[in-house]
């Protein structure tokens, strides 16, 4: 429930940022997760059209269900097609375009003593690299998400009609994913937190030094600054190459166990069939099913890698927009003349 609280609130803040085309975005979203169901729908068609195939039924109910699984094959591409077109149609590029330039206007009315204390490379990273990790990816992920939940649970849920005790044996599956994904989660969100800074603190060096590099070669200092940005490329190797090594065990720890919880449900399904007591039809179709969705099933907590690092991006960009703008007062006196006069005025820097 907590993590399911998380990813709404992740929704809801992709859905504030993308600002004017938030109503679109949600459509979208609303029509992937269409697709997912009717996808799962069709899938479930195998069911009755093998048991067709293989019973005493006629060309007639043979016929019904392929056009019934072919029109909700046809529905979900339709359905899926919309949902993407989020990113072609161009409604993503306005979408960050709109975002760009709230964070443009943030930094005009900012103080200039919170604007001076940054980097400029790390003002650049924010406004280039944070947006693109914040959007570009997020309709993608909400996709391979859905196809590794909703539709594999659809599926499920038709199985309870179809053969209950196969359908609670995928279903079990899933608190196993979700113990899984618990688990890895917080090493997870702490890997993409020092991957998305260590990029970030890398590409802001990379501005800083071509930025200035025409000083530094005239001071004869380019080899000191190149000699640290390699340190930079040093340290980001090193990360990378960590969060790979970390996440590789558990990764093929979660694909095992969902994978070897897929063939217990098979083995499970054929020796009901050995014994007499299923359709050979229905445990066919189980296995079409069990090999199409092994992958998506096996790889759904590395997908969620991909939400802590739109979750990292959200926070700096939200830090940005959170300082308070530098209070503008509106004169209480508009002068008539040019004979000014300053006294007992002083200036100071912050602190």
């Amino acid at each position: 429930t907590a993590r399911l609280s998380a990813w709404w609130h992740t929704y809801r803040q992709l859905e504030r940022v993308t600002g004017s085309q938030a109503y679109v975005f949600r459509r979208c979203c609303l029509s992937l997760l269409a697709a997912a169901i009717t996808q799962g729908l069709a899938l479930a068609c195998l069911f009755p059209l093998l048991s067709a195939f293989t019973g005493s039924a006629d060309s007639r109910e043979i016929a019904m269900w392929l056009a019934i699984m072919t029109i909700l094959s046809l529905l979900t591409l339709v359905l899926r097609w919309y949902g993407q077109g989020f990113e072609y149609r161009g409604q993503l590029a306005a979408a960050t375009h709109e975002l760009r330039m709230r964070l443009g206007e943030q930094l005009r009315s900012m103080p200039l003593t919170t604007l001076q204390s940054a980097r400029a490379g790390d003002i650049n990273a924010l406004l280039l690299g944070s947006v693109d990790e914040n959007l570009n990816y997020m309709l993608a992920i909400v996709n391979q998400l859905l196809l590794a939940i909703v539709t594999p649970v659809v599926i499920a849920l038709v199985m309870l009609l179809v053969e209950w005790r196969l359908g609670v044996g995928l279903l079990l599956i899933f608190p196993a994913i979700a113990l899984l994904y618990r688990w890895r989660r917080p090493a997870f969100a702490r890997t993409m937190q020092a991957l998305a800074e260590a990029n970030q603190q890398t590409s802001a060096d990379i501005v800083e030094y071509v930025q200035g590099l025409a000083v530094l070669r005239t001071s004869c200092q380019q080899a000191e600054r190149t000699s640290a940005l390699r340190q930079r490329f040093q340290h980001l190797q090193q990360i990378q190459t960590s969060a790979h090594r970390s996440g590789a065990k558990p990764g093929a720890l979660v694909a095992s166990v969902v994978e070897l919880g897929l063939q217990g449900v098979l083995i499970f399904g054929i020796s009901g069939v050995v014994v007499g007591a299923w359709d050979i039809a229905i445990v066919a179709a189980m296995m079409v099913i069990v090999v199409r969705f092994s992958e998506p099933l096996a790889t759904f907590v590395s997908y969620t890698a991909v939400l802590a690092l739109i979750d990292t991006a959200l926070h700096r960009i939200d830090e940005l927009l959170a300082i308070e703008p530098l209070p503008v007062h509106q004169p209480t006196e508009v002068p008539t003349t040019y004979a000014i006069t300053f006294e007992q005025v002083s200036f100071r820097y912050a602190d």
